[in-house]
């Protein structure tokens, strides 16, 4: 007589894991996902426990937005069927910085309104595969953006800021305080269109 066999539950899958986090965004900035600001440092799966770990870094320091962002982390992944469980830690080594953000996350934030941060060649991007550029981002340049390399590093010599909606670096500091202390506001003066700035750290 043969003892029956037990039913293996599927353990959750690496790529759904992170599939499901491109989903979850920043509620001030909802265009842009955590995996594209480079908030996920690590994601640890535990198949015996069905588990799913996720490290998460904090942007700037105070970000009232933190707290959404882990239950938003946990919500989504729990929607898995694979996932039984699922802790979000928050971690502070190493410090996040804005360099950590992907293209396609610098893509979408100048699609929103908001000129990307300035590399502060303070870290590498992340190669764990949460900021790697989609096939899309690479291929599709966004000529609202960057209008040239040329233009880029003329923004990041000067000390300007990059107009989102021309392209344009003849720009000027309004205020160093913005809507979110993350963030500061500008003036093209080239288009004339007021604009905001992530600040880089």
């Amino acid at each position: 007589m043969h003892g029956r066999q037990a039913k293996a539950t599927p353990e959750p899958g690496v790529r759904a894991v992170w599939e499901a986090l491109r989903e979850v965004v920043d509620p001030e900035i909802p265009v842009v996902s955590v995996v594209d600001l480079g908030m996920v440092q690590e994601v640890t799966i535990d198949p015996d426990e069905a588990a799913v770990r996720v490290e998460l870094l904090p942007t700037f320091l105070g970000c009232p937005a933190l707290g959404l962002i882990r239950q938003a982390i946990v919500d989504r992944l729990q929607q898995l069927p694979q996932v039984a469980r699922v802790d979000v830690e928050i971690v502070y080594d190493p410090p996040w910085s804005t360099d950590r953000i992907s293209e396609e996350g610098r893509r979408k934030l100048a699609q929103f309104g908001i000129s990307p941060p300035r590399r502060c060649g303070s870290m590498p991007v992340p190669s764990n595969g949460s900021s790697t550029p989609t096939a899309s981002a690479t291929s599709t340049a966004s000529k609202s953006v960057h209008t040239s390399h040329a233009s880029t590093r003329s923004a990041a010599s000067t000390g300007s800021a990059l107009c989102p909606f021309c392209g344009s670096d003849n720009t000027r500091l309004d205020n160093g305080f913005g809507p979110t202390p993350c963030r500061s506001i500008w003036y093209c003066l080239d288009c004339r269109n007021p604009f905001e700035q992530m600040k880089s750290l």
